[in-house]
């Protein structure tokens, strides 16, 4: 499948695995087909819904701790990311999971910390995100995501059953914990690990203050357009 990234002119072939795997996150088919129509449709009942409803729904996108993370000034500009899934472990989710996935989307559920559910609740429909291999022998980004689904409540916080998801004091009224749908539109050729990119972040260095370096931690974060593009030229 060939696409453009931002209007870059840069083609890109996605590889797609035929093997279904086990996967952390849920799969959704048809989410990317119409995800911009049903975005609208959403917001359209919403709108009509009560203050409720409203609430379990969509999370107050006007709030100034969501808007400070935006990137860019315009109000429609691309906004870029870098999103971390363990590329090891019980709890892997690999780049090639989400390849097989149907339609090459997911759910981007299960982030449990407040400023990386704030950074995630900025995303909009046709932004970015760096897609990230921790918790691996190698890690580093392997593949190039695009948000197709902005923020929702993250059902996952309800499940008992789950005990790294579930959060006792999350309710359907007062949920705490949103997610986004994500779709693969590059595998990269290949990893572009850690180490490799850290060497680009010294004083001055084309990757100079990016949060990668100084937030390891931080499973969602904001990327500046000028680290983005010059990630785009490592592979």
């Amino acid at each position: 499948m060939l696409g453009t990234i931002f209007g870059t002119g840069l083609l890109f072939l996605v590889p797609v695995t035929p093997t279904l795997m086990k996967l952390r996150k849920r799969s959704l088919p048809g989410t990317c087909a119409a995800s911009s129509r049903r975005a609208g449709a959403v917001r359209a009942q919403v709108e009509r819904s009560s203050p409720e409803a409203e609430a379990v729904q969509l999370p107050d996108r006007s709030a100034e701790k969501i808007q400070k993370h935006r990137l860019g000034a315009k109000k429609h500009a691309v906004a870029y990311y870098l999103v971390k899934s363990e590329g090891s472990g019980p709890r892997k989710f690999t780049v090639d999971d989400l390849a097989a996935s149907p339609l090459r989307c997911t759910s981007w559920d299960g982030v449990r910390n407040f400023q990386a559910r704030n950074v995630l609740l900025s995303m909009q429909l046709g932004d970015f995100a760096l897609f990230y291999h921790s918790n691996c022998k190698q890690a580093g980004i392997v593949g190039i995501v695009e948000i197709v689904r902005e923020a929702y409540v993250d059902q996952t916080q309800f499940d008992s059953t789950d005990s790294e998801a579930y959060d006792p004091r999350a309710t359907p009224d007062k949920p705490r914990w949103y997610a986004v749908d994500v779709k693969l539109q590059l595998k990269l050729p290949r990893p572009i690990p850690f180490e490799e990119l850290k060497q680009y972040a010294t004083p001055g260095g084309p990757l100079d203050g990016m949060l990668l370096f100084s937030q390891a931690r931080l499973s969602v974060q904001p990327v500046r357009p000028e680290h983005f593009r010059f990630i785009l030229g490592l592979f």
